[in-house]
């Protein structure tokens, strides 16, 4: 009983942890920006890690570890003061839970660029608005629990 209240705590503050990263980091810039590009550079975000515990019925069979490059609409951002980092974070864990069984790493259909397309789809559905014109993955990894020396969590005993 213990071991899964454990489980739970350290899950809730992994995932509260990384959205207040997400809500207090200002999206990225390429480095040096000078006058010429700075328009250009305000309307791409280069993300941190989003990790997104991989759920199955019964139990979290691993993590799915992704950075993304996002060309966005800044007037958007602008007028509608949004958040954009969690925006990212809520829209890519909203489309990893409802498609873990379509996931290319659990031996679906889905390919990198299908993936890409639907965190595209989910951001902008998220934002209420066609706030993302281009995404496209930089690093994605699919750690299973064995890997990460945690056994799979079960919450079916």
């Amino acid at each position: 009983m213990i071991a899964r209240f454990a489980v739970v705590a350290v899950a809730t503050t992994a995932s509260l942890g990384g959205l207040y990263g997400g809500a207090t980091m200002a999206p990225g810039t390429d480095g040096a920006v000078n006058e010429k590009h700075a328009e250009q550079a305000s309307t791409t975000l280069r993300t941190d890690l989003i990790a997104t515990p991989l759920i199955l019925p019964g139990r979290i069979n691993g993590y799915i570890i992704g950075r993304y490059v996002i060309s966005y609409d800044g007037a958007i951002v602008d007028e509608r003061q949004l958040p954009l980092t969690t925006v990212v974070t809520h829209a890519a864990n909203i489309f990893f839970y409802r498609n873990a069984a379509e996931t290319f790493w659990v031996g679906g259909p889905m390919g990198v660029d299908e993936l890409a397309d639907g965190l595209k789809v989910a951001i902008n559905e998220t934002a209420g608005a066609p706030l993302v014109s281009a995404l496209s993955v930089r690093q994605l990894d699919y750690l299973q629990s064995p890997e990460i020396r945690q056994p799979v969590i079960s919450f079916d005993n």
